[in-house]
């Protein structure tokens, strides 16, 4: 019982540890992640809502990968979802995408000629 209180005492006597000679930078043998590519389906995942064709560098943010980009959450619903996050499911793929997106324009254009031709 005694060993054991002076084990204690000690362990609480004992500077923390500190994480080489430099601990202000890492150590040149600790390991990193150099890349982290996002699939296809990550990035038609995070686009959807995002008309075609994508304005700026919105498909660079979208794949920047690991960082936290509030581009690929849901966020709040109506009257705040301007993208529609939370009335529709999103494309499979960044095609089926733009393809809606196509369809869509098709079908406004459609429309306003009918409505010109009356």
């Amino acid at each position: 019982m005694a060993a054991l209180a002076t084990g204690l005492a000690s362990a609480q006597s004992a500077p923390p540890p500190v994480a080489g000679l430099r601990p202000y930078e890492r150590p040149a043998s600790a390991p990193s992640v150099a890349e982290q590519p996002r699939t296809q389906e990550q990035l038609a995942h995070d686009l959807r809502g995002i008309s075609a064709p994508v304005p700026g560098n919105v498909a660079e943010i979208a794949a920047t990968g690991n960082w936290f980009v509030p581009l690929r959450r849901t966020g709040m619903a109506f009257p705040y979802d301007p993208r529609g996050l939370h009335d529709a499911p999103a494309p499979a793929t960044l095609d089926a995408a733009a393809a809606a997106t196509d369809d869509a324009t098709a079908a406004a254009a459609a429309a306003s000629q009918a409505s010109a031709a009356q």
